[in-house]
């Protein structure tokens, strides 16, 4: 898990990592497979890497003569599988002869890049390598503390836009569903419900997910957590509309 970066991947079994979170101005990195270097601002050397960055974030590093380039779709998201291969030899790594895996994702507002490096005489790791991001690679870093729910740790942080849609739909909905007024009219000893702050809203493949806290409080104000507080659950799915758990 990278927070700063904003990923997480699930390491193939055998494999190493070294995170090195934030470690340069632009990016940040997570190697693996036995990386030999500490975490710097330069990718020479690892074998396979993750990067990513906010806005026009170049690939991490040399890339040689490019060989072919596929769609390809991970969690929702569009992305490239293209490979290349390194056909004249540079004063730096990679060497001549290695053989180049390169994924390219844009969501939310970021650049991922996931890369392998398959070195002349080393095993080759590419189907691991493959399925460690078709099924290992998530576009955020949730914790078990920031889940918006229970067990809930996929997808990508909603744009400001998704968001607001999301909030639009779900909070007069869940409202109905439990008989909570607003936050912005509660009083007394109403209960009432309230977005959370963060709403911590995030979007997978086909739903997307945020946070809500019940509560009594005065009309307008938002305040701490009180006892007795539980977190409300709302699924808002893109095809078939509002589902409340």
């Amino acid at each position: 898990m990278n927070s700063s970066g904003a990923y997480s991947v699930q390491c193939s079994a055998g494999w190493q990592y070294l995170n090195c979170e934030a470690t340069d101005q632009a990016s940040s990195y997570t190697w693996l497979i036995n990386p030999s270097e500490p975490c710097r601002s330069e990718t020479y050397g690892a074998r396979m890497l993750v990067i990513s960055g906010a806005g026009a974030l170049q690939p991490p590093g040399y890339l040689g003569a490019p060989q072919s380039t596929l769609n390809v779709t991970v969690l929702g998201v569009s992305g490239t599988r293209a490979t290349y291969l390194v056909t004249v030899s540079n004063p730096l790594p990679p060497p001549k002869g290695t053989v180049q895996v390169l994924y390219t994702f844009t969501t939310g507002g970021r650049k991922y890049y996931l890369e392998y490096d398959r070195y002349p005489g080393d095993a080759d790791q590419t189907a691991l390598f493959d399925a460690m991001v078709t099924g290992g690679l998530r576009f955020s870093a949730c914790t078990p503390g920031t889940q918006p729910l229970p067990g809930l740790c996929v997808g990508r942080p909603a744009t400001v836009q998704e968001e607001a849609a999301m909030i639009a739909v779900g909070r007069p909905a869940i409202e109905a569903a439990f008989g909570l007024q607003d936050w912005s009219t509660c009083s007394g000893k109403a209960a009432c419900f309230r977005v959370g702050d963060p709403s911590r809203a995030m979007v997978g493949t086909n739903a997307g997910t945020f946070y809500g806290q019940e509560g009594q409080g005065p009309g307008g104000r938002v305040r701490q957590p009180m006892p007795g507080i539980r977190l409300l659950g709302v699924l808002v799915h893109r095809s078939s509309g509002l589902a409340l758990l």
